[in-house]
């Protein structure tokens, strides 16, 4: 087959073939019930490739949430998302402590 389709290329530095040389090469397909079978095949390995698409869009989603919640939601350049109502009381800075020796 190989051999088949190279002979009808056009000679050149680069093999080129066209929809004319194309037109007389047979082309061997499986029977009706094995292209079926193959389409069906197909379609359920594309199912499940939908399938991990979305879980992986879901993975990503939760993985950016539980980063932005790490962080507290201080992203620069990005408004602050904390609720609104009372902070928590915090406590004053410590102060450092010298010993004097007099």
């Amino acid at each position: 087959m190989v051999d088949e389709l190279l002979s009808r290329a056009q000679v050149g530095t680069v093999p080129v073939l066209t929809a004319g040389s194309l037109k007389g090469l047979q082309v061997v397909l499986p029977d009706l019930r094995e292209q079926q079978l193959m389409a069906g095949a197909l379609s359920e390995v594309g199912l499940q490739m939908e399938i991990q698409h979305r879980i992986l869009a879901r993975l990503d989603a939760v993985r950016q949430g539980l980063f932005t919640q790490m962080l507290g939601d201080e992203f620069p350049g990005t408004p602050l998302s904390r609720p609104t109502g009372a902070l928590p009381e915090r406590r004053a800075p410590r102060t450092r402590r010298t010993n004097r020796m007099s």
